[in-house]
């Protein structure tokens, strides 16, 4: 998940008349499409860890509806035990210091169910200079748990 050095990715405010993207064309809507119905579950965080944008399979995953994950406190999901280490990982990230974007920690789900989530990070920059932590997360669970871990 490296980028080449210098490279500053955008998540800008783009014109849903103009296209994103020269060779596809793909505008607000489309890739506002491909967020909402990824299969893969995401996330976008402001600095402060608001939620900007909760995708459907990231809602489905914690078995929350999005409305309630994009008013919760952003770590009342991760276990106790991790969350400072998320903080300071999230905090870290932002600052741009080299750190691993990717880290594993327990998150809590519908009824109290307990996951291990890979977390996979990347800081992005809007337009206007907003910056961004759009993150991606994988269940890990059934995988640790059919090799005893």
């Amino acid at each position: 998940m490296s980028m080449s050095e210098g490279s500053t990715p955008r998540l800008g405010k783009l014109d849903p008349a103009q296209s994103a993207s020269a060779d596809k064309g793909l505008g607000r809507e489309s890739f506002g499409e491909l967020f909402d119905y990824s299969p893969m579950p995401m996330a976008v965080f402001y600095e402060n860890y608001q939620p900007v944008a909760i995708n459907k399979a990231f809602s489905e995953l914690l078995g929350v509806p999005r409305e309630t994950i994009l008013t919760a406190p952003t770590l009342g999901y991760v276990h106790p035990d991790d969350r400072a280490a998320a903080r300071s990982g999230i905090d870290l990230m932002f600052a741009r210091a080299d750190v691993s974007p990717t880290a594993v920690v327990r998150m809590f789900c519908a009824e109290g169910i307990l996951r291990s989530i890979e977390v996979s990070t990347s800081v992005t920059f809007g337009s206007d200079g907003t910056k961004y932590l759009l993150v991606i997360f994988r269940d890990l669970s059934e995988e640790l748990w059919n090799r005893g871990q």
